[in-house]
């Protein structure tokens, strides 16, 4: 498939987390202020993602890639939030999370016969890189991660992941002088105004 393809089928993990929160977790309340919320984020995400003019081509089998992963995403987002009320520590979740990860990526290394380039690894330009993959923005974010799904739930928790391609634009604007265009801003207007609707709460208050 395409990275337009990805971007757009991606944009729609709020929904799949909607739907295993509803589910799994029978005391998630799903409003009306969640779907047009997403609605907006999903409209401001695509106009942040996908390249004025690319068209979108359907490509089964990688698109189906792309659905299967949010479906899983949904799924651990969703049993992170189950396991976390059962009393187990965050970082003990996500400790045996990263472990179980490597025993499964270790396996099918080993099983495609490639060879892990050791040498390589040790070289200072892949050795840091290497390092903040791992350690920063995986073990770290994960952990926080995890810890905000305890504090508020997945289905709210799933909607800030819409401020990743804002962040990224903001981080390539300030730090490496890339132009904020005029479809740059709406699409991060809409993106930014379905995060707020999605905590609105229509109807009197009880």
């Amino acid at each position: 498939t395409s990275a337009t393809n990805v971007g757009v089928i991606v944009a729609a993990a709020p929904f799949t987390t909607l739907l295993a929160s509803r589910i799994f977790l029978k005391d998630e309340k799903l409003h009306l202020s969640y779907f047009i919320g997403l609605i907006l984020s999903m409209t401001g995400i695509v106009i942040l993602t996908v390249p004025k003019g690319t068209a979108i081509a359907v490509s089964p089998f990688g698109d189906f890639l792309a659905v299967a992963a949010i479906c899983v995403w949904a799924l651990y987002t969703t049993l992170t939030r189950i396991i976390g009320r059962r009393g187990y520590p965050n970082l003990a979740v996500t400790r045996d999370m990263f472990f179980w990860g490597l025993v499964g990526h270790t396996i099918v290394l080993v099983s495609s016969g490639q060879s892990l380039p050791l040498r390589t690894i040790t070289e200072k330009e892949v050795l840091l890189p290497l390092l903040f993959l791992g350690l920063v923005a995986s073990a770290l974010c994960f952990a926080l991660w995890n810890y905000g799904l305890r504090s508020i739930g997945p289905v709210t928790s799933s909607f800030y992941l819409y401020l990743s391609p804002i962040i990224t634009i903001v981080v390539a604007t300030t730090f490496l002088g890339e132009p904020f265009t005029f479809v740059d801003g709406v699409g991060t207007a809409l993106t930014l105004s379905g995060l707020v609707v999605s905590q609105w709460r229509f109807g009197p208050k009880k």
